[in-house]
């Protein structure tokens, strides 16, 4: 995993470049679906360009909970 963030940040640059920034409607729609999809925190961080804290914390807000996939 580490190596995945650290080519993203080479390629795109600042891996969470969203960090801090506010939370749009879509935002928060990407991290439902992202859940619901059965992602970890960590992949909606990456997706989200947002540090998983941030994640985590919107999603007490927000009463989400995180779902494994069962494959």
């Amino acid at each position: 995993m580490l190596f995945f963030k650290r080519s993203l940040v080479a390629k795109f640059g600042n891996a969470y470049a969203n960090s801090s920034a506010p939370w749009s409607e879509v935002d928060i729609q990407d991290l439902r679906a992202s859940l619901d999809f059965g992602n970890t925190i960590a992949d909606a961080a990456i997706m989200l360009c947002r540090d998983e804290d941030e994640i985590r914390q919107k999603m007490k807000e927000l009463g989400l909970v995180e779902r494994r996939k069962i494959w």
